[in-house]
């Protein structure tokens, strides 16, 4: 009698054990279940952001494509194209949901020395190079308007980037006087960088600028105005798109994709 009761104790135990066994394995496998089911929603929702930005990042690199090249065409057939420091042209596209804007600019140039041979670069306004010449205004500039405060350089910066030799530098008005510049002649050793201030002349009188290096070897020099060198002409497109109509690349209200593209044509 004692027997069948310690078997049927025994039976109990067991059974208790196989169930708890039974439970612990039941949660595993939902929580199993739950994680993958997590990981496929946020790689689904992902997906779906990633697609989203697609249809919107496509047309903004479209547009800024669109921009660059059209540019190009106006540079090279001599069209109008404005500077970036006076305005843009800006233009439409895809039902006015993509703006894409353009313009022109100029950048800092890199002068490559060859021993004991001059190199000189003018300073002058590349909106009338020939009429502007105090560069404080052109009234024969066309259109009239996109240069109505002139083409005044405030600074000159020189860098040596050579580690090897020094380089001299002579500045000059093209008329070969010196007005308004505070360096004429500098020594440039290995290295080094200057900076010329430059200031206006008297309105009429002969504002544009030239510039001779020379070095004994072969030298790198770093050159840049506050307006750029008239001599590497850059064109700045930037391209933006939205699910909506938009009017500027800088409408918080909107999710916008932005692009900007920069092609350098030195001259």
């Amino acid at each position: 009698m004692l027997q069948k009761i310690e078997n049927r104790k025994q039976k109990v135990e067991n059974s208790s054990r196989q169930a708890g066994v039974t439970l612990l394995l039941a949660i595993l496998i939902l929580s199993s279940i739950t994680l993958v089911t997590v990981a496929i929603s946020a790689f689904a929702i992902q997906e779906l952001r990633s697609s989203r930005a697609i249809t919107i990042s496509e047309p903004a690199v479209n547009a800024a494509e669109t921009g660059s090249e059209q540019s190009l065409w106006a540079i090279k057939r001599d069209g109008v194209l404005p500077n970036c420091l006076f305005s843009s042209t800006n233009q439409n596209l895809y039902s006015s949901r993509s703006l894409v804007t353009s313009c022109r600019s100029y950048g800092n140039q890199i002068f490559s020395l060859s021993a004991g041979v001059s190199q000189q670069f003018l300073l002058y306004d590349p909106e009338d190079p020939i009429g502007d010449i105090d560069l404080q205004g052109c009234s024969g500039c066309i259109p009239a308007s996109t240069n109505p405060a002139g083409y005044q350089y405030n600074t000159l910066t020189i860098k040596n980037n050579s580690t090897t030799t020094g380089v001299s530098v002579n500045l000059s008005r093209i008329d070969d006087t010196t007005t308004g510049l505070s360096q004429i002649s500098f020594l440039l050793n290995q290295g080094e960088t200057q900076t010329v201030t430059i200031s206006p002349v008297v309105p009429g009188t002969e504002g544009r600028i030239q510039v001779t290096m020379q070095s004994s070897q072969a030298a790198t020099v770093d050159v840049n105005t506050d307006k750029g060198v008239p001599s590497n002409l850059n064109l700045e497109a930037s391209g933006c798109s939205s699910k909506g109509t938009i009017s500027n690349c800088s409408d918080a209200t909107q999710e916008l994709s932005s692009r900007k593209i920069k092609v350098t044509l030195p001259q």
